[in-house]
């Protein structure tokens, strides 16, 4: 996991994720994750000044080169991704394999319209367009499902990953100082029972200057619903190991999957589901 301070300049914020990624790598992770708006703040301003196309923008092909060059499987946080007709941006997550080649695309679906009196207004919908198909990256390990922040809010999401075969779900997030106190554990935690799955959510550290104060604290939870591995707020890197063998032990012990009543109610079904 990479929990980085975010700052106001993209080519500091590459320069800083190569820098962790590599430490990572050297100390033998096989996957890494970025976390969300890992190459600008987040805020609207920041996402139409920093957005790129996607995959010939700048921070797609650093990243590209950066798993390449360190052989791991890299889950690029989130980014601006410019589409060429409209005004507003999406909120993608590219995953790429050791070979430096595109897996998976992800375009944020849910999006952070919130207004908490008082304390915090937000509304990512002025600026950001919402996705609408599930990726899936296939590894030698698992298959991965990849969602945004936000989403983890929406327990169907996690569902359509675990009913497609995933034993992970990683989503790169930024919970408020507001609500993840609160929330951040609860609905990992909720979302890891229900699917049974590893659920990994990776967050920028905590910058009290920034307009936009994180709750940080990137972490990994086990199919059981146990925090396995949690950081605090501050940057810095941390590794994980998991065993997929639990996922299946959980599952036989605790079919929950096997027991939904899909003759009452479904779980819709998308087409595309990994269209890069």
């Amino acid at each position: 996991m990479v929990q980085m301070k975010v700052t106001k300049d993209k080519m500091t914020n590459l320069i800083q994720a190569e820098q962790m990624i590599k430490r990572l790598a050297d100390q033998g992770a096989d996957m890494v994750s970025l976390p969300e708006s890992f190459n600008c703040p987040y805020t609207g301003r920041s996402f139409q000044a920093n957005s790129e196309m996607i995959p010939d923008g700048l921070t797609t092909k650093t990243l590209s080169r950066i798993a390449k060059e360190n052989e791991v499987y890299l889950i690029g946080g989130s980014y601006p991704e410019k589409v060429i007709g409209q005004k507003k941006v999406y909120n993608t997550c590219v995953s790429f394999d050791r070979k430096g080649e595109v897996i998976g695309k992800y375009r944020k679906m849910h999006l952070f319209d919130v207004d908490i009196p008082g304390k915090y207004t937000f509304k990512e919908s002025d600026r950001i367009l919402g996705g609408n198909e599930l990726c899936i990256i296939d590894t030698e390990f698992c298959k991965i499902g990849i969602a945004i922040c936000y989403d983890v809010r929406f327990a169907e999401l996690g569902q359509m990953y675990a009913e497609r075969g995933c034993d992970m779900i990683v989503y790169p997030g930024t919970f408020t100082i507001f609500t993840g106190p609160s929330h951040w554990d609860l609905v990992l935690k909720g979302r890891a029972m229900e699917t049974e799955c590893y659920v990994a959510a990776i967050s920028p550290a905590r910058n009290e200057q920034s307009k936009f104060v994180c709750y940080a604290h990137s972490s990994v939870v086990s199919p059981w619903g146990d925090i396995v591995k949690q950081m605090d707020e501050k940057p810095g890197t941390s590794i994980c190991e998991i065993d997929l063998n639990y996922v299946q032990e959980v599952r036989s012990k605790l079919p929950v999957l096997k027991h939904r009543r899909n003759d009452v109610y479904k779980i819709i079904k998308l087409n595309n589901s990994n269209k890069k």
